[in-house]
This record gives C-alpha cells, structure tokens and sequence, in this order.
C-alpha cells in the first residue's frame, strides 16, 4: 500500500498553515469538514501530502491508500471504525493493541 497522507493536529490550523505554505512550499489542494473539524490538506512539490486538523492532543498518524477498501475490511482482523463516505470515496480508522490508529482511505484528494 501507498502512503495517502500523514495527519497532524495542530494547536492553530491557520498558522500551521501558513507554515506549510511559506516554509514548506506546500499548497492547499482540499479541505472539508468533518463533524465539527476543519481539515486541510496541503501538498508539496514532491508530491506528499499532509492533513491539518485543530486540537490540543497533537495527534498524529499515516493514512494508506487502498482502492479496494470494502474487499480490506472483510480481511482485517483489526478493529475499525467506518467506513466514512470522505469526498469521492470512503475511510476507515484503524486500531489494534500492537500499533497506534492508523486510516486506509479510498477517496481522491
């Protein structure tokens, strides 16, 4: 599987931000909302791509890419919450005792 994105939460989305896009030459390719949560996603010139949420758990993790996220849930035996529809596609968040939360995501940014 392909690394989709790396989430990070930060204390000031705006500021976070800004960083990205002046120091890290980053552009903002999508955002959305979930639930109550403003999520940006920027990308750099390489091509990785970085989600930005706001909170004080500084949280963070990598999303994989997986087309076939239906056929992935029947096989896992880890415990999932989703799928979520996100975009043009869907996401499911991943926990087990051996690792921390991860995302598998389906959807295009």
């Amino acid at each position: 599987m392909n690394i989709h994105h790396i989430g990070f939460e930060v204390e000031n989305l705006q500021q976070a931000v800004e960083f990205f896009e002046k120091q890290c030459q980053m552009n903002i390719i999508n955002t959305l909302k979930w639930n109550s949560e403003q999520i940006v996603f920027l990308r750099s010139k390489s091509g990785m791509v970085i989600e930005l949420t706001e909170g004080h758990n500084f949280d963070t993790h990598i999303a994989y890419e997986n087309i076939n996220l239906t056929d992935w849930i029947k096989h896992t035996k880890n415990s999932i919450d989703g799928p979520y529809q996100v975009l043009d596609g869907e996401t499911v968040f991943v926990h087990n005792h051996q690792h921390p939360w991860y995302e598998i995501c389906s959807f295009k940014i």
